[in-house]
């Protein structure tokens, strides 16, 4: 908040930590008062969902970001909004100081079918791996238009995409914030569904597939494609029960003892919204380990979001996690499931 009161939003705030678990503020990556903020992005825009990877060819360190509102020079033009792209700024550091290419890496992509300001979303970037060569692979996309993956090459000022090779990796109007992950063989591919930010009625969740390429296709548990109209996913994390709706938006990540984990947000149901805006849903990041079972990711042994003091990740060279795999009781067919108990031996029934 600012000396009025009045919320202060930053342009991607940046934070260190040597555990994982307290982090320090350290900064914005972009000023607001706009700074070096090329031609092509419009004074007004906003950057969300930012990626860094390190590219070892070039020794430099890359920030994408959604760029929400462009200029007629990155495909959008003064009478039209929501022309969302993605953009890079190139850094010497994980915390720059970061200067923006002259150009989106992902312009501005018009909806053929749904008239002259109609914008496909042109969000939540994420590169597989997080140390690069010179070529790479970027995931982009959202809810309207759908997700696809293209081919990326990075020089030590620049990253450009190679457009004609864009492939689809989900059906529009499902997913959005795809984390792709190699494990074992297998590209894993993380994204979230339903509303993000409706308060403690929030029902956001994430869903995995996996594939043997990079491009897909991406096939669910059951064998389900994120390309057929009745649609694949199997559940990664979502609400379990306690305080925590809204799970999603996820980043997958092995910590320095061999530990996956994943962050994402969440809406605590009993303190959802900001005070200064009763609409605006909070969505504070959660830290949780992963494990895999028979070749499947799940969340805190199937339980989902914790909700009490969890064990710590190894964020340091030689260090061990201290988190122990406790799988949930997996549910068996004509078995009675765990529940409340009963006394009595009255039944009513519901009319």
């Amino acid at each position: 908040m600012d000396e009025n009161g009045d919320p202060v939003f930053h342009r991607i705030p940046m934070n260190v930590s040597t555990d994982l678990v307290n982090w320090t503020y350290v900064g914005d990556a972009f000023p607001l008062d706009g700074g070096d903020i090329p031609e092509w992005i419009d004074p007004s825009a906003a950057f969300w969902a930012p990626e860094v990877v390190y590219s070892s060819a070039t020794d430099q360190y890359y920030l994408f970001v959604t760029v929400t509102q462009t200029t007629a020079a990155g495909g959008g033009s003064d009478t039209c909004t929501g022309d969302s792209a993605i953009g890079v700024a190139v850094g010497d550091s994980p915390l720059g100081p970061w200067e923006f290419t002259d150009e989106p890496v992902i312009a501005p992509r018009l909806d053929p079918n749904g008239g002259p300001c109609s914008y496909f979303w042109t969000f939540d970037p994420d590169v597989l791996g997080d140390t690069v060569t010179d070529e790479g692979i970027l995931y982009y996309g959202s809810y309207y238009g759908g997700i696809f993956a293209t081919e990326v090459t990075f020089t030590e000022t620049a990253v450009t995409a190679d457009a004609v090779a864009d492939v689809p990796i989900t059906i529009a109007n499902r997913y959005e914030g795809a984390n792709v992950v190699y494990k074992d063989g297998y590209y894993y591919l993380f994204v979230s569904a339903t509303n993000c930010c409706n308060g403690a009625l929030t029902g956001y969740s994430v869903f995995v597939g996996r594939s043997t390429s990079p491009f897909g296709p991406f096939l669910d548990k059951e064998g389900n494609s994120f390309l057929d109209a009745a649609v694949g996913g199997t559940p990664f994390l979502t609400m379990n029960g306690n305080r925590w709706v809204g799970t999603g938006h996820n980043s997958v990540f092995v910590d320095e003892g061999g530990q996956w984990w994943t962050v994402y947000h969440a809406v605590d149901q009993e303190d959802p919204f900001y005070a200064f805006d009763p609409g605006f849903t909070k969505r504070p990041a959660l830290l949780d380990p992963v494990d895999w079972v028979n070749g499947w990711p799940t969340v805190n042994g199937g339980e989902w979001a914790s909700d009490s003091k969890m064990p710590s990740p190894a964020a340091q060279e030689g260090e061990r996690s201290r988190y122990r795999t406790k799988l949930v009781k997996p549910q068996v067919v004509n078995q009675l499931l765990d529940g409340d108990e009963f006394s009595g031996s009255r039944q009513h029934a519901q009319q």
